[in-house]
């Protein structure tokens, strides 16, 4: 992978029903308000952003340690 800095990323806030802009610096994001889901986009497509669902698994997964 190469190192990218993103300094110009933009942020879109929406419905899950709208459709999400295709184009727009990488890192992007998008988050829809009435799912509460985030997307990034990979210069390609939306992916979804994991990161809180992984954070609160490995912090449960601790918990139980």
């Amino acid at each position: 992978m190469t190192v990218s800095l993103m300094a110009n990323i933009h942020r879109w806030v929406g419905l899950s029903t709208d459709t999400k802009p295709t184009s727009g610096p990488v890192g992007s994001t998008f988050f829809e308000v009435n799912t509460g889901q985030n997307w990034i986009w990979n210069g390609t497509d939306w992916i979804e952003d994991l990161t809180l669902i992984y954070a609160f698994t490995e912090a449960l997964r601790e918990r139980g340690r």
